[in-house]
């Protein structure tokens, strides 16, 4: 790397330096609200709120506050056989398409096909925020056993 002649020839590497440590935060800030959400709302046996709560430096009312109603829905895609990539993507911002193909089992699948042009991608209303298939098919998520890690 070489040092730049002037001051002003920092500033273009600077803001992408802030930029990338911007979305760095941010997607921690995902993965924290994903895992709570997980733990809280899926994982069996339940956890310790206690403990879940002392992992993240927070009280245990605080819990139910780290994560909203999108990412237990973006949690259900991802357990889902047919999960809906807009609605993954819709919690979880950070995501690209190309970072869902990189998923395991159908997610990974799904996104693939869609980036490859094979199925139609979904979209969501943009009026409600709700999955547009999803009011037009009623379609009932389940909950999954998933199997401890």
């Amino acid at each position: 790397m070489e040092w730049p002649s002037e001051p002003s020839d920092v500033q273009p590497l600077l803001r992408k330096t802030i930029s990338d440590a911007h979305k760095i935060s941010k997607a921690a800030a995902e993965l924290r609200s994903l895992l709570t959400a997980y733990a809280h709302q899926f994982h069996e046996p339940r956890p310790v709120m206690s403990d879940l709560a002392k992992a993240q430096d927070a009280t245990r009312q605080s819990i139910p506050r780290r994560y909203n109603q999108a990412m237990v829905d973006a949690i259900r895609e991802l357990l889902s056989d047919e999960p809906n990539t807009a609605i993954i993507r819709h919690a979880l911002t950070s995501l690209t398409r190309t970072d869902l193909e990189r998923v395991h089992g159908a997610v990974g699948e799904i996104a693939r096909r869609e980036n490859a042009g094979e199925v139609e991608k979904p979209t969501l209303s943009a009026s409600t925020r709700e999955p547009v298939d999803r009011q037009i098919r009623g379609v009932a998520l389940r909950k999954r056993q998933v199997p401890e890690l």
